[in-house]
């Protein structure tokens, strides 16, 4: 075999490692767009469930302030009934 054929071979087996190197590559690539796709599902899913979970938060506090109204409200009547009734005397005399 002379230096040309030798030459040609090493040319050959260095093209055959590149194309499965390039295919190997090429694998990776179709891989990494695959989990790319199902990562930003997965974030739109989460995105979904977290303005979701927002807007729970904040409908709770429009009830939890308005029942703090609510209770503000009762605890004004109710001491303005033992107002009235420290003031009266059971039987009419002061």
């Amino acid at each position: 075999m002379d230096l040309a054929d030798q030459r040609m071979d090493r040319l050959e087996g260095q093209l055959r490692v590149t194309a499965n190197l390039v295919r190997k590559g090429i694998d990776m690539v179709l891989e990494m767009r695959k989990s790319q796709a199902e990562m930003k599902k997965s974030q739109r899913e989460l995105d979904y469930k977290f303005n979701a979970l927002m807007d729970s938060q904040l409908r709770t506090e429009v009830s939890l302030r308005k029942m703090d109204e609510a209770i503000l409200k009762s605890d004004e009547k109710f001491n303005r009934l033992l107002e009235i009734l420290r003031r009266k005397n059971g039987n009419g005399h002061r």
